[in-house]
């Protein structure tokens, strides 16, 4: 157990680490993905070793997902086998697969939630809250423009500022900032909200996140996180927390009429907010559905759609459209396969959450996964976070293997066979 605690806490100092950047082009920590390849594998070797140890048997919902996972990767190999980059490619699927397995396997059967998940989650929130107050604060009250700097003491803080107007905070990009936000909001809530019951901490939590995605001006991020914690106090058990989803609907409707107009006093124009305009994506979309049409049976590739796809259409940006990408990249039927894989986590935690007693811990852990994983399928409209290399796919896994393996001891404490 002491050992779990440890890959968890040097997983969580990686995931944190990972996405922070000094400006757009520059990571603070460049080694970060490269030591998070090196702890995967760890957390591989100690969790199949453990399950060697003490002949535990996989669950049958994590054979279905492992199996599932073989059945993608035939396509995702066969995709890169006729790719015009078939090497990189390869290379591509290659790290997916390995650390889909290796997570989910981790999450779901070293008892996580005994106490991993907890930490992990306190972890996330002490440090992910402080860094959104002072990128906050250092919007709204320091100096410059396209760059805002603030200094106190012999302490100089600068951060980018998008067109002068939207916020990127330590993440170097707003949309990063405001994605950052989204998927380390389920932590948030429960070390707040679910663990500590503690209604006011979660409230001025939820302000701060919610001013973020605000000064981030992003749309996809405000509108996500709206729909993640709407949902989820609308399942809560509690009428308290019917109420609490009525406030915070309430509050978003008025912060979409403040956004009509601009705070001239703090130079900050919301109207970006209200926009309906796709920024240029609906470029990248054309493309990609071009190239299914040309290649629907294998696609291009995984992972090279950018380089095979967008490059050649003079598109500099990624795809913001996961099932436009992975159509593209593997085919129709590994597309079949992928959104199959993106649905299980959604059943797994309906089925918890009609088997916990009303108002039980339980019962809000898989609301909580419900609402998260129901609002993750909305955000990758236009955004393209999973089945990519990057801290929010492993968040997006470890609470997977979590619904997984708490599934297990749900079932073990209600007398029913274990599944």
């Amino acid at each position: 157990m002491a050992i779990s605690k440890l890959l968890t806490f040097f997983l969580f100092l990686c995931l944190m680490a990972a996405p922070l950047m000094n400006s757009p082009v520059e990571f603070m920590f460049p080694s970060s993905y490269a030591v998070l390849f090196f702890l995967v594998f760890l957390i591989f070797v100690y969790s199949v070793s453990r399950l060697m140890i003490a002949r535990e048997k996989l669950s049958r919902w994590l054979i279905i997902i492992l199996f599932l996972i073989l059945y993608i990767s035939i396509f995702g190999f066969l995709s890169s086998l006729f790719s015009d980059l078939p090497v990189i490619s390869f290379q591509r699927y290659g790290t997916m697969a390995f650390l889909m397995v290796s997570i989910l396997i981790y999450s779901s059967c070293n008892n996580q939630l005994g106490g991993g998940f907890e930490q992990l989650c306190d972890w996330i929130t002490i440090f992910s809250i402080p860094l959104f107050v002072v990128t906050i604060f250092v919007y709204f009250f320091g100096v410059g423009l396209d760059s805002r700097s603030f200094t106190f003491l012999s302490v100089t803080i600068d951060q980018p500022v998008i067109n002068g107007v939207r916020a990127a905070g330590f993440w170097g990009n707003p949309n990063t900032f405001a994605s950052f936000i989204f998927y380390t909001s389920p932590f948030v809530t429960y070390a707040t909200l679910i663990r500590r019951s503690n209604i006011t901490l979660f409230v001025i939590f939820s302000m701060v996140m919610l001013i973020g995605n605000g000064i981030s001006l992003s749309r996809t991020g405000l509108a996500s996180y709206f729909i993640f914690l709407i949902s989820f106090l609308f399942i809560y058990f509690s009428p308290k927390a019917k109420l609490f989803s009525v406030f915070f609907g309430v509050l978003f409707v008025c912060f979409v009429i403040f956004s009509k107009g601009a705070v001239t006093g703090l130079n900050l124009d919301l109207s970006r907010l209200s926009e309906m305009s796709l920024s240029g994506r609906e470029l990248a979309w054309v493309a990609l559905l071009t190239s299914f049409y040309d290649n629907y049976i294998l696609g291009v590739g995984f992972g090279v759609s950018q380089e095979v796809i967008l490059a050649p259409n003079n598109i500099d940006f990624p795809a913001h459209n996961i099932y436009l990408m992975l159509l593209s990249e593997v085919g129709f039927f590994g597309f079949f396969a992928l959104m199959l894989l993106l649905a299980t986590p959604i059943g797994v935690s309906f089925i918890g959450l009609r088997r916990s007693p009303l108002g039980s811990d339980f019962y809000k852990l898989y609301a909580l996964f419900l609402s998260f994983f129901v609002s993750v399928l909305v955000q990758q409209f236009f955004e393209t976070h999973l089945f990519r290399y990057n801290y929010a796919m492993v968040l997006w896994l470890y609470l997977f293997g979590c619904a997984v393996g708490g599934l297990k001891i749900l079932n073990k404490s209600n007398g029913i066979r274990v599944i």
